[in-house]
Order: C-alpha cells, then structure tokens, then sequence
C-alpha cells in the first residue's frame, strides 16, 4: 500500500513502485494527473482508492487507529521516515516538503517532543 501524498506529482511513480495486487490511497492532490496509463494497474491487479479523512466518522476514526497502532507494533508495516523537526520548526518541514532540496526519501515528520 501506498499513500499518495501529492498524487498530481508523483502518483504516476508510485502506480510503477506497486507490487502486484497493491492499491494507492490518495489522500492529497493538488492538480490534474497528465500520463495516466491503467494498464499499469491492470498488470498488476491495483487499484486506486481516494481517501478523505475529514469525511470519517469517529468510529472510523477510532477504527483506523487501532488497526494502524496494530500493525505498527507488530512490524507488518515500516514507515521509511526521511528526517524529523522539532514542532517550532514547523514551517521549515513544510518549505522542505513543497520544494525537497535532494528530492523526497520518506516521510517528513513533526515531533513535539524534539527540542
């Protein structure tokens, strides 16, 4: 599974990362996808899922945190974190994240617990 952050960037790249019967979730978009080929989900047996999550309800909300919480304890999955910044440099996280100086390898964190 890949959460697709920027699907009008880079979603062309993750339907070419998918394994076989693996699915997008896009969850941020901010223009029109150019390219689009389905037979690369095809091939694979994908999909893509659009996600909203200020649509959830709480139940689903609770729902997804368990599962995630789950799955994060038990290694079934291993998020790739890039680099972390402490919450006072919030906006520096995000500058990084609009325009990536090497390009993007993993996820950008905010953590309120880092000095």
């Amino acid at each position: 599974m890949i959460l697709e952050m920027t699907a009008n960037l880079t979603l062309l790249k993750s339907m070419n990362l998918l394994a076989k019967n693996g699915r997008i979730c896009v969850i941020g978009n901010r223009g029109i996808v150019d390219g689009f080929n389905a037979r690369v989900l095809m091939q694979k047996r994908a999909s893509i899922r659009g996600v909203m999550l200020f649509q959830i309800t709480p139940e689903e909300r609770a729902e997804i945190i368990h599962s995630l919480n789950e799955k994060l304890l038990n290694k079934w999955i291993n998020p790739i974190v890039h680099k972390s910044y402490p919450l006072a440099l919030a906006s520096k996280a995000h500058e990084e994240i609009i325009n990536p100086p090497t390009g993007a390898f993993g996820k950008l964190i905010l953590s309120p617990w880092e000095e």
